[in-house]
């Protein structure tokens, strides 16, 4: 009769993290930095240059989807597709804290607004 020896069980263990990864990932946080402020630079300056209406939202968008394919051009993949983006926005209650932040600025807003337009009346 064989006797059965028991092991210990294996863990995961994470690879350590080495300079490049650490480098790679400063790169991908660049690419998405660049991304979100081209939006507002592109945004603020057309509202600067007198555009009126929806064109600053239209010119903001259309800095975020250069600067994204100048990234996918020299990168050869997007920031958004890396799987540490992929993994935040694939929680399923991700949604639920967009929308709990987005009724807080559009609070702040509002507020704003309010108080700006009592300050004129008076």
């Amino acid at each position: 009769m064989k006797r059965k020896v028991r092991t210990a069980a294996k863990k995961n263990k994470t690879p350590p993290v080495t300079h490049a990864d650490r480098l790679e990932q400063l790169r991908i946080m660049v690419w998405a930095a660049l991304t979100m402020t081209s939006f507002m630079v592109a945004y603020i300056a057309s509202q600067l240059m007198g555009a009126i209406s929806i064109l600053p939202f239209v010119f903001g968008g259309t800095a975020m989807i250069i600067v994204m394919l100048f990234e996918a051009f020299l990168r050869g993949r997007i920031w958004i597709f890396e799987p540490g983006f992929r993994e935040t926005f694939g929680k399923p209650d991700i949604s639920y804290r967009v929308l709990i932040f987005c009724g807080i600025c559009l609070l702040l807003l509002e507020s704003y607004v309010l108080m700006s337009s009592y300050a004129s009346w008076n």
